[in-house]
């Protein structure tokens, strides 16, 4: 059996296995699709990737979710608070 990916670039670290996206200790937690898109996306790097391509690889959206609907933000995970934070 195959050792789950991770995948490095620039400060942020994804773990498609996980749906987490980390930068530092910044955690954002994905949805399917979000996840989808960005492993996507990296494994192409450095390529153009045309919507129809992405489309073709993760399937079609449906209807149009909200931002909120693909990234939630969670705490650190060492409690300190992200208010504020960039």
């Amino acid at each position: 059996m195959a050792q789950p990916q991770t995948l490095c670039f620039g400060p942020f670290v994804f773990e498609p296995h996980q749906a987490r996206l980390r930068r530092g200790r910044r955690v954002l937690l994905l949805t399917r699709k979000a996840c989808e898109v960005l492993q996507y996306l990296v494994e192409n790097a450095g390529q153009l990737v045309t919507k129809e391509a992405l489309f073709c690889a993760i399937g079609s959206w449906g209807e149009r979710p909200s931002p909120a609907d693909y990234v939630r933000l969670t705490a650190p995970t060492d409690g300190t608070t992200t208010a504020g934070a960039r």
